[in-house]
C-alpha cells in the first residue's frame, strides 16, 4: 500500500498548530524584555560551556590508560589477601564516570552467601587529578570498597550509612599510608 501526500492535510495541519501557538498572546511579540531574556540565556550557555571545558582540563583523554586492567587485578589480588579476603570470588572493573553514582570513585556489590563481589572503579580518564596521583587513587578506592567488603557482616543501618563511610574512608587511608609510606624503623 503506498501513501499519498495530501498537501491540503498538511496546511490544515500547519494552521491548526500555529493558531495553537498565536492563542497565548504576547509569547511572539518581540520587544526590549524578551531580547534581553534571549541575551542572558545564551550568556549563561557560553558561560557554562567555558566552566565545563575548563574543568575537564585536567582530564586524561587520550593515550594508554594510567591504570590498567592488569594493574587494578594486581591490587585486587594484594589487598584481598591482606584483608583476609580469599574465600570471595571478586572481579575488579574499570568503568566511566556514568557507571558510577555521582559524586563517587568507586562502588562495590556483593552477594554473603555466594561470596562473590565486582568493585567497579573510575577509568583514568575520567579523573580530575594529576596524572601522578590517579594510580594511588585508584589502588585506594579498591582497598576502600574491600573495606565495606570486611564490613558486610554487619547489618546495614541507613541510618548510620554517613558514619559507615567515614570509618571506611579512614581504614582505607590508614592501610594504603601504611603500605606506601611505612618505614622500616617502625
Amino acid at each position: 500500500m503506498t501513501r499519498k501526500w495530501d498537501v491540503r492535510a498538511n496546511r490544515r495541519e500547519i494552521a491548526c498548530d500555529t493558531i495553537f501557538l498565536w492563542s497565548f498572546p504576547g509569547i511572539f511579540r518581540y520587544n526590549m524584555d524578551n531580547s534581553m531574556v534571549l541575551f542572558l540565556t545564551l550568556l549563561l550557555v557560553f558561560v557554562s560551556f567555558g566552566n565545563a571545558a575548563s574543568t575537564s582540563r585536567n582530564r586524561v583523554t587520550s593515550g594508554p590508560p594510567i591504570v590498567s586492567e592488569q594493574q587494578a587485578q594486581d591490587w585486587l589480588r594484594l589487598w584481598q589477601k591482606r584483608l583476609h579476603l580469599e574465600d570471595w570470588k571478586i572481579e575488579v572493573k574499570i568503568v566511566r564516570i556514568w557507571d558510577l553514582e555521582q559524586g563517587t570513585l568507586g562502588h562495590i556489590d556483593w552477594s554473603v552467601p555466594h561470596r562473590t563481589a565486582t568493585i567497579k572503579v573510575l577509568n583514568s580518564a575520567d579523573y580530575e587529578l594529576p596524572k601522578d596521583k590517579i594510580a594511588g587513587d585508584v589502588e585506594l578506592s579498591i582497598v576502600h570498597e574491600l573495606v565495606h567488603l570486611q564490613l558486610s557482616v554487619l547489618p546495614l543501618n541507613k541510618s548510620t550509612r554517613g558514619t559507615e563511610e567515614q570509618v571506611v574512608t579512614m581504614l582505607a587511608d590508614a592501610l594504603v599510608d601504611r603500605e606506601h609510606y611505612h618505614s622500616p624503623t617502625e
